[in-house]
């Protein structure tokens, strides 16, 4: 590849199939993307709810390179998110591939959590166009905080402007989250 970078490493994933999807489903899968200090593991737990729920073929979610179990690598270039929203990519369109008799994939639900929000919309960047993407963000590690908006802002309006983007996007991340668990 351009980066120098080896063609394939060894990548840590979580597959979920779901057989009592009637076809055709709504979606074609569900990607989640784990935060810092976590694993895919951490996705255990709700992955084959939240499938079920959306009533996705699938759900996937693997391990960021120097988390988890997927392989470390020498090169740093390999521990960023571009590298990560590669892996998922490449990932979720081989797997959807399988699971679909080779058709492409129409929908994806691409959730992240923490830093997984960067590489989860990176992720969904790198899609085909006519892929239909949902994308969720919880608690997304992208210099939104409260504190980092006040220091920014250069005036009261776009103080409050920006405070209820973020209100609305964490209450309709965690709104989302609720009923897709419950």
């Amino acid at each position: 590849n351009s980066k120098g970078l080896p063609a394939s490493i060894g990548v840590h994933y979580l597959k979920y199939s779901n057989e009592d999807v009637k076809k055709p489903s709504l979606l074609d899968a569900v990607y989640v993307h784990h935060g810092f200090g976590a694993s895919s593991l951490s996705w255990l737990p709700a992955l084959p709810s939240l499938v079920d729920r959306l009533g996705a073929r699938l759900g996937l979610g693997h391990d960021m390179v120097g988390f988890g179990f997927t392989d470390r690598q020498r090169q740093l270039d390999w521990y960023t998110t571009d590298a990560s929203a590669r892996i998922s990519q490449a990932l979720f369109m081989k797997e959807t591939a399988d699971e679909l008799g080779g058709k492409p994939p129409n929908s994806v639900v691409v959730m992240g959590h923490s830093l997984g929000c960067i590489g989860a919309l990176k992720m969904a960047l790198q899609l085909p166009l006519d892929t239909t993407k949902l994308i969720v963000l919880c608690a997304p590690a992208l210099g939104l905080s409260s504190k980092f908006k006040d220091e920014s802002s250069s005036s009261e309006g776009e103080q409050a402007d920006s405070s209820g983007w973020v209100r609305s996007l964490r209450f309709a991340a965690s709104s989302f989250l609720r009923k897709a668990i419950v």
